[in-house]
């Protein structure tokens, strides 16, 4: 019954690190149904650092995943407000009836390249905590069923 248990806990932990890149990605940059993007990646960074804390023995490792996801999470709370902002200056320049096309694709290329940079970000995080889990618990990480609240 313990071995089932551990079981069902590492498969819980390896899907919130492996499935919180898609969170960030669908949950932070297109937003998610009833939470805010930060609410959102607040509440995947819980899910995460409480599962790593029960589920990764090894102390180092599990202090490290931690660091990792508390970087990212800073990181896209730093997105997120650089998002909101450049909306903003976007629906200023739109309601502009003199704005050239070339200021709004400028705008929409700078928008284009912070969101493609906050890809990128998420990748090599997903790699740099890929690296420190076991291929067990990576295995684990990956399963997106096993994912707290069912994303």
């Amino acid at each position: 019954m313990n071995a089932m248990i551990k079981e069902h806990n590492k498969m819980r932990i390896n899907s919130l690190l492996g499935v919180m890149l898609a969170i960030f990605i669908i949950g932070i940059l297109s937003g998610c149904k009833n939470l805010t993007p930060v609410e959102a990646s607040r509440s995947a960074a819980d899910d995460t650092r409480m599962l790593i804390s029960r589920n990764v023995s090894d102390e180092v490792r599990a202090k490290k995943l931690i660091e990792i996801v508390n970087e990212l999470e800073k990181e896209l709370e730093t997105y997120n407000e650089k998002q909101v902002a450049h909306n903003k200056i976007i629906v200023a320049k739109n309601a502009n009836f003199d704005a050239s096309s070339n200021e709004m694709k400028a705008l929409y290329d700078a928008f284009n390249e912070d969101t493609l940079t906050m890809y990128r970000l998420i990748a090599e995080t997903h790699m740099k905590m890929k690296t420190l889990a076991t291929e067990e618990e990576w295995a684990f990480i990956s399963r997106p069923k096993n994912r707290i609240g069912g994303y």
